[in-house]
């Protein structure tokens, strides 16, 4: 067993950095995080984003109790559950509803993305790095790591390890403008095959007009709510994203530098797959370093674990968000034909639906 005091470094401060930071944070091991933007508040905007048990368990277990507290008075109430409906806005299938009185560790929680980066990065002032684009590292034959940065610093993971700040936060502070005022939210899927070739080529100022009429151009039999939501939509609010998959990828030899998130398991977003499976990411590697920290593991043995699990979670999340994105890019109606089948036999045989969609 290694005596040298762990230290981290984590390059990136999304949702699974900032967890696994305030996590370890919290155990007392040295970490920082370099962020590339600028600014806390640089990503003031998002739609909300459904923590299901999963996540929940994560935030729970990193997060400071007053943090995690705060983040469960905050959210949003998250609906009965997922519903497939057809265009004319016939139920297929809804997921079944968690019970009211499971621990909201176990609860699923609508929350505002802004709310929560505000939260996850309550009492880390002197552990994020804004302004720091991570583009490499070199690892040193001393077993320390150095990360390099876009704007040519660096920083190696030997620095001593920071204190904890006092938990006595006002949650006025952590949360004030970031409320989200009611909205909704919809999103129209195709690939990219099925878009106008020249879409790129129309000017920022009236693509979202473009966008919307091409929709509603492809909705006429669709149930006549659906049309007018688009209708009503202001141009200016739509706009065009591409979505990735990452392929998997076969285990590495492991060393002191590791992934999480979207850095290895990137999906599409659909069904906050992505978001909860960097929070599961945080919480499996967060558990294995303060393992290290307190002599009970080796380092690489540890880590090599962390990945076998991050692999198997994250690509079965890949897998899940690539079977609910191909019923609505694939041309085919067959396709659509036995995914609308598949839909309506969850609905109507709950072990089925259970075996399939429960957390």
């Amino acid at each position: 067993m290694s005596t040298r005091p762990l230290r981290v470094v984590v390059g990136g401060g999304g949702i699974g950095g900032l967890c696994l930071a305030q996590g370890l944070h919290t155990a007392g091991i040295d970490v920082a995080v370099f962020e590339r933007d600028t600014a806390p508040d640089a990503r003031l905007q998002g739609y909300r984003l459904n923590i299901e048990p999963v996540g929940s368990r994560a935030l729970h277990d990193c997060l400071p109790a007053h943090l995690w507290h705060l983040l469960v008075a905050t959210a949003g109430d998250p609906g009965p559950g997922m519903g497939v409906f057809t265009e004319r806005i016939r139920l297929l299938m809804r997921e079944d509803a968690l019970p009211a009185e499971r621990d909201p560790s176990e609860q699923t929680h609508a929350v505002s993305r802004v709310t929560l980066r505000r939260l996850l990065l309550s009492g880390l002032d002197d552990v994020v790095h804004f302004g720091k684009e991570f583009t490499g590292y070199r690892q040193n034959a001393d077993g320390t790591v150095t990360a390099l940065f876009a704007d040519g610093t660096s920083a190696t993971v030997d620095r001593v390890g920071d204190q904890l700040r006092a938990a006595g936060l006002d949650p006025d502070l952590l949360v004030q403008d970031a409320k989200d005022d009611d909205y909704v939210m919809w999103a129209y899927v195709a690939h990219r095959r099925a878009l106008p070739a020249d879409l790129p080529d129309v000017p920022a100022g009236g693509r979202g007009r473009r966008l919307r009429e091409l929709v509603a151009a492809r909705l006429t039999d669709w149930h006549p709510g659906l049309r007018e939501l688009i209708a009503r939509t202001p141009a200016d609010t739509v706009e065009r994203f591409d979505f990735a998959t990452a392929e998997r990828v076969k285990p590495w030899p492991t060393t002191n530098v590791t992934v999480l998130g979207d850095a290895i398991h990137s999906m599409p977003p659909v069904g906050g797959l992505g978001g909860n499976a960097a929070l599961y990411d945080a919480d499996v590697l967060r558990r294995a370093l303060i393992a290290v920290g307190r002599g009970e593991h080796d380092l690489l043995p540890a880590v090599a674990a962390y990945e076998r699990a991050m692999l198997k979670n994250g690509f079965a999340a890949v897998r899940a968000a690539t079977m609910y994105l191909r019923p609505a890019t694939l041309p085919s109606r067959t396709v659509r034909t036995v995914a609308r089948t598949f839909f309506r036999l969850c609905g109507v045989l709950p072990p089925l639906r259970r075996a399939i969609f429960s957390d």
